[in-house]
């Protein structure tokens, strides 16, 4: 029986003969292929990761966090280096992130995701958080559709989320404001990833439950970031273009029943391409 070491294994697998021929064959075999497929659509399980240990384990120092394998340290070391972007310093960042996925593509999913979600909760480094994402995985098959997957999944979560409302009247005011702001940073996302031409035709819905938003609501700090974020993406998605009549009908109808003049005067700003 022929054996190989891991080292020899590794150079076979990032052959290019190899690679070559196993493509060949994967291309031919319809049941590798769905079983792969159902493989890739399995989603990791974050809390298997632990990032700490019980501490009654042991006292010796030695035996503290004996169980924290290095695919946890990897993912914990992304996670703040990614914290730490800017930028000024994202080629030092994707260059640190680079080193720490080499052999760890189990955890492509689990990483994208993070970093899809970080693009979401900071929408102003969004084209930074892209362009490592883009960078460190430049040779994944599919991955256009895979980011795909991870979008849909994403604002599913944020659509369909439930308000508790037997909590206190704060609290359910905090988490509306928290889904808002992760529709507005998802909305933001996706004008980024149409833009680059790595999706098609998502902008248009998240625009029109914008302006949904600012016609039913009551609420000005909502109408507010709703109108703030139209204005960003309009302008950044159209440019100086004149908008589609059927968004410039809508924010018509929407300006002519606005009282209140910021408000107002802002959805004029989007019109008149200010």
């Amino acid at each position: 029986m022929i054996t190989w070491s891991e080292e020899e294994l590794s150079t076979i697998f990032s052959s290019d003969k190899f690679n070559a021929e196993y493509k060949v064959y994967f291309e031919k075999n319809k049941d590798l292929k769905e079983f792969k497929q159902f493989l890739d659509n399995i989603q990791l399980n974050k809390k298997y990761f632990r990032l700490t240990t019980n501490n009654k384990i042991g006292q010796n120092k030695r035996f503290k966090n004996k169980n924290v394998s290095q695919d946890t340290i990897s993912i914990k070391e992304i996670n703040s280096y990614l914290n730490k972007l800017t930028d000024r310093n994202i080629s030092h960042i994707t260059q640190e992130i680079q080193t720490r996925i080499v052999g760890r593509d189990h955890l492509k999913q689990m990483i994208m995701q993070s970093i899809i979600e970080k693009c979401i909760v900071q929408p102003n480094y969004n084209t930074y958080y892209l362009e490592i994402l883009f960078e460190i995985y430049k040779n994944t098959e599919n991955l256009k559709d895979t980011i795909e997957s991870i979008i849909n999944d994403n604002y599913s979560k944020i659509i369909n989320k439930n308000i508790n409302t037997e909590q206190s009247e704060y609290l359910q005011f905090c988490d509306k404001n928290k889904n808002l702001d992760l529709l507005i940073g998802h909305s933001q996302l996706i004008t980024e990833l149409e833009k680059m031409k790595i999706i098609h035709n998502k902008i248009n819905p998240l625009l029109n439950e914008l302006l949904k938003i600012i016609s039913e609501s009551s609420d000005y700090e909502e109408k507010n970031k709703c109108v703030q974020c139209l204005y960003s993406i309009f302008k950044s998605f159209y440019g100086d273009s004149l908008l589609p009549q059927g968004f410039i009908d809508t924010i018509n109808t929407i300006k002519e029943k606005e009282t209140t003049m910021k408000i107002k005067f802002k959805l004029m700003d989007i019109l008149e391409r200010k």
